[in-house]
């Protein structure tokens, strides 16, 4: 199999896994920069190693964080350096917070009120906690959202309170 029929067949393989959903982000910039080095891409070789090793801040990157949409202020101060397999397992890891957070709630009898409120102190300590690591890390606090890349969070509320967990949680399945 010569090298343009590999790069059309992986390019393929690229297309339906994004279309079809079957890998995730950073499965799919693993193939994207194998079909950059068949197809001798620079650019793009350049762009898919710092998507998968992580941005380092130093200046040189700035054209590839802009192109990405990493950018975390409008300032162009910020952004998020993280690889995109780190971004891969913080979303997971939200998802499956959500799931757990989002498992309560139906309580009956006489302690309904106490377990409801407990409920929600749990999710308030969550979201708190989430918020004081990222002011530890020197960014800019935020509940439910703080460590959230942009493409995330363009379409949640960023002061959101504890029962709207349930709404971004449904809004995130459906990405």
């Amino acid at each position: 199999m010569s090298r343009q029929e590999e790069a059309l067949r992986i390019a393929e393989e690229v297309l339906a896994d994004v279309e079809l959903k079957r890998l995730k982000t950073s499965e799919i910039v693993l193939k994207a920069s194998r079909l950059a080095r068949l197809i001798g891409q620079s650019e793009l070789i350049e762009f898919l190693a710092l998507e998968r090793d992580g941005y380092p801040g130093d200046g040189t990157d700035n054209y590839w964080i802009g192109r990405a949409g990493r950018w975390s202020d409008a300032s162009k101060e910020k952004f998020f350096p993280a690889p995109i397999a780190k971004i891969d397992s913080q979303i997971e890891a939200t998802r499956q917070a959500l799931d757990t957070l989002a498992g309560g709630g139906n309580y009956s009898g006489e302690y309904a009120s106490v377990a409801a409120r407990e409920h929600d102190k749990k999710i308030t300590s969550y979201s708190s906690s989430r918020q004081q690591t990222q002011a530890s890390a020197g960014k800019s606090p935020r509940l439910c959202t703080a460590s959230w890349p942009s493409f995330i969070t363009n379409s949640y509320s960023v002061n959101c309170k504890p029962p709207c967990l349930r709404r971004h949680k449904h809004a995130l399945m459906e990405r």
